[in-house]
């Protein structure tokens, strides 16, 4: 994952926070359970869904990223917004 997470994070860091407008940003890999089954595709019970944060140092604002593996299943469960 952390080919996948510097290519996103290289792509993101083009762009201004959408809050504040600020362009000092922080990753991190983070791992998705318990109230994630709600939104997320997740193996089993104890399962989790592997992606990275993206966090402003400007004003805080977190925004969260999955795989493109798990895009890719959730596509095939959940209902496409039109």
């Amino acid at each position: 994952m952390p080919g996948a997470m510097s290519s996103v994070a290289e792509t993101l860091s083009r762009k201004p926070c959408s809050h504040c407008g600020g362009s000092e940003f922080y990753v991190k890999e983070a791992r998705f359970a318990g109230h994630a089954k709600q939104l997320l595709p997740l193996d089993s019970w104890f399962g989790y869904a592997e992606g990275w944060s993206r966090i402003c140092g400007g004003c805080g604002l977190v925004q969260w990223f999955v795989t493109q593996e798990c895009v890719e299943t959730l596509k095939k469960e959940a209902v496409r917004e039109l």
